[in-house]
């Protein structure tokens, strides 16, 4: 099986029961169409590696988060195509070591003149 092939019957039978179903069968459909070499590899032959590449590649265009969530369901396909499809991963899931980015969602922002603070605790 391919990793293409086990992205689409995730998408179809666990995706489509999330409450975010829309959101991540919008992602794994644009992953399909963007990712097609990846995507067309043997599940078995996949590596840390090849995931480790697509995050940096990622990371450029993309926000940090995006490429967090974006890993978390590569991980969590290829855990159901292993646990409940039994999909041979002979070195483990590929997805699960690869060090996720950091997420800086802080924010910086100085009263205007006339504002008081609120205190939402």
């Amino acid at each position: 099986m391919t990793l293409g092939e086990v992205l689409r019957k995730y998408r179809d039978n666990i995706t489509s029961e999330k409450r975010c179903a829309d959101n991540e069968s919008f992602a794994i459909n644009g992953f399909l169409r963007k990712c097609s070499q990846l995507a067309s590899r043997k599940v078995s032959k996949l590596r840390s590696a090849d995931f480790v590449y697509y995050r940096d590649q990622r990371i450029k265009s993309m926000k940090a988060a995006t490429v967090v969530r974006e890993l978390g369901w590569l991980q969590h396909a290829l855990d159901v195509a292993c646990e409940d499809w039994r999909q041979n991963l002979p070195h483990g899931n590929p997805v699960k070591p690869v060090r996720r980015p950091k997420i800086n969602n802080r924010r910086e922002r100085r009263l205007q003149q006339g504002e008081t603070p609120t205190h939402n605790c």
